[in-house]
């Protein structure tokens, strides 16, 4: 028995991200004004609109980072494409082309969306 407004998982992948799913309408099929091809279903009856944001230090590319307690960021959280990323956190790669990481004191999280 489904309920509605209910969540229930949908599918998994990779091992943590789960995608639930949410009756919020259950019906038999009326002969005369539903689809009877099964591909027409699930109908889908509202899709979540994203924001996604621009990196706060250059305004130009999208953001791939957020910062949080970052002690050069005005506000917290911070966004930040990556190359504007590595140039405020890490040092001028040396002639092996490795870099490090200039202060710890924060957190960084990959940003997909709002």
């Amino acid at each position: 028995k489904r309920q509605i407004n209910a969540e229930y998982m949908g599918y998994q992948h990779g091992h943590s991200c789960v995608h639930y799913v949410v009756f919020s309408a259950l019906r038999l099929l009326h002969p005369l004004d539903d689809s009877r091809r099964r591909a027409d279903y699930p109908q889908c009856v509202f899709r979540m609109k994203y924001t996604i944001r621009r990196c706060t230090i250059c305004g130009v590319r999208l953001a791939k980072v957020i910062t949080y307690d970052d002690r050069l960021c005005v506000s917290s959280p911070a966004f930040f494409c990556r190359p504007c990323y590595l140039h405020l956190h890490y040092s001028r790669p040396a002639k092996d082309g490795t870099s490090s990481l200039l202060y710890d004191d924060f957190r960084a999280v990959p940003y997909l969306h709002d």
